[in-house]
């Protein structure tokens, strides 16, 4: 499942009310305040949170006997 963020405010509250938010909807916020952030700073922070949640965001597993096609 796939969540998207459609505004920068709606990113900022997003991270800001964490405690609720699954997974997928943080690394979506980081992105969208790293893309649309006026502060260097602020783009860099979210960027790197975004790369920390995505290194810790388990990869799904192959079966044994399933190919891809």
């Amino acid at each position: 499942m796939t969540y998207s963020v459609p505004s920068y405010p709606e990113a900022r509250a997003t991270l800001a009310d964490a405690i609720h938010a699954g997974m997928e909807e943080l690394i979506a916020a980081c992105a969208v305040i790293e893309d649309q952030s006026d502060d260097p700073a602020e783009a860099r922070q979210a960027r790197e949170l975004r790369e920390r949640l995505q290194a810790e965001t388990p990869r799904p597993r192959r079966l044994p006997g399933w190919r891809r096609l």
